[in-house]
């Protein structure tokens, strides 16, 4: 289980940098996947999903 997919988010001019442990790659790639419609999806796979989204609104958040 990934305790903490992104290690550190930033802004770098227009690009945002998201820093992310190598370890971790399959589980965000995997995550990222198209998901069937009634599909289910495993509890580690929605946490990646759910931080990779905070990460990103929290960087979007500081972008305003």
């Amino acid at each position: 289980m990934i305790e903490k997919l992104v290690g550190s988010a930033s802004v770098d001019g227009d690009f945002v940098v998201l820093r992310i442990h190598r370890d971790n790659i399959h589980s965000l790639r995997v995550a990222l996947q198209p998901i069937q419609q009634g599909a289910t999806t495993s509890l580690s796979t929605q946490n990646v999903r759910d931080q990779f989204d905070k990460a990103l609104a929290k960087v979007q958040g500081r972008t305003k």
